[in-house]
């Protein structure tokens, strides 16, 4: 139990011991952010609508296989 102790109380002293950044993010970062990330997303999210089909037949092929492993024949 003690090993276990050591991590957590590194972790809280690292925490505890920090120093001020002295750094300043302007306030429309954040827009920057969502204009460079949802692009990207709303690729994503699209091309899993589009393999969506695929994808659940990949799945189905794989469990069957499992499943065929698996049985007591």
């Amino acid at each position: 139990m003690k090993d276990a102790r050591l991590p957590v109380l590194l972790v809280f002293a690292l925490l505890l011991t920090g120093t001020p950044a002295h750094a300043y993010i302007d306030p429309n970062i954040g827009g920057q952010i969502y204009q460079a990330i949802y692009p990207v997303l709303a690729v994503l999210l699209g091309l899993l609508a589009f393999a969506r089909q695929w994808l659940v037949a990949l799945w189905h092929r794989f469990t069957a296989l499992l499943r065929s492993l698996f049985s007591r024949a």
